[in-house]
């Protein structure tokens, strides 16, 4: 049995999945097992995947002809795993060669820590963009649930018990990493943050950051409030729809009239409350940095 199985969704990502695949086989930290699942691929990803697995034998690749959508994958993929810790990567990412290592290294000698992150770099396809600024401490990270996801879910390893005990909420196709984290928290498993950086993120315009804008607003603003009956979830989304800050909020790049339409209209509806108090607790956020 590995220690760390590394599982990584693919749905399209011909382009990306060398990389992605190469940097695992990187890792200074070896007894880990990588299994990728092709979830209804309709590029190139599959034959590659055949190849990519001839590499090494501690890749294992599965194949679902049918999309399943990123929470079900992920759960596929935690049901196929056998080791003693899950760590995520998406197929468009790539590893530094010491995060298995520093990882493992970190929960092997905290045992009441349960999911770790970390920093990560974002990058697109010209140069690097930035790093992000994590929290560190499980109390810090529980009071950002408002505001982000401060477990970064590219950088995201835990312990395999505690992913397959709560795993992803399948009716959510975006802001499931938030969900779990959520959930887990209400289990009273503990996180923590390391301030190193892991993993590089990629920015592009098939990302789940910049793409489905509105699936992210409305899923977040579930999660959050932790609704769980499908009667009132289907109610909140015709709310989503009718909310004039939702319409001007969800351009993927907003003009200077768009962020003025939302700043005007916010506070005359109980979501644009909730969005741009978000917005202000995340620019607070991100004015102060954290000193590690």
């Amino acid at each position: 049995m590995p220690k760390v199985s590394i599982l990584t969704p693919c749905h399209n990502s011909a382009l990306y999945l060398e990389s992605c695949v190469q940097s695992v086989l990187d890792q200074e930290f070896e007894d880990w097992e990588h299994l990728i699942l092709d979830d209804g691929s309709s590029d190139n990803s599959w034959p590659l995947l055949q190849k990519l697995v001839q590499l090494d034998s501690r890749i294992k690749v599965h194949r679902s002809i049918k999309n399943l959508g990123i929470s079900k994958a992920r759960n596929e993929l935690i049901s196929l795993s056998s080791g003693e810790y899950i760590a995520f990567l998406d197929s468009d990412d790539e590893m530094y060669p010491d995060r298995i290592k520093i990882q493992l290294a970190y929960l092997e000698s905290n045992q009441n820590i349960d999911i770790l992150g970390s920093n990560y770099q974002e990058k697109n396809h010209k140069r690097f963009k930035g790093q992000s600024n994590v929290q560190l401490k499980h109390r810090e990270i529980v009071r950002a649930f408002q505001y982000m996801c401060p477990v970064p879910n590219p950088t995201l390893m835990a312990r395999a018990g505690v992913m397959r005990k709560i795993g992803f909420d399948e009716t959510f196709s975006s802001a499931e990493d938030l969900d779990f984290l959520i959930r887990a928290n209400k289990f009273g498993h503990r996180f923590a943050n390391l301030p190193f950086v892991t993993t590089k993120y990629l920015i592009h315009d098939q990302s789940a950051s910049t793409s489905k804008k509105f699936e992210m607003q409305l899923n977040t603003y579930i999660a959050i409030k932790q609704v769980t009956d499908p009667s009132i979830k289907n109610k909140i989304r015709h709310n989503f729809i009718d909310s004039l800050y939702i319409r001007y909020s969800s351009a993927r790049i907003l003009s200077f009239f768009d962020q003025l339409k939302c700043l005007l209209v916010a506070p005359f509806s109980e979501i644009g409350r909730f969005f741009l108090w978000r917005r202000l607790m995340r620019l607070l956020y991100e004015a102060v940095p954290i000193k590690y």
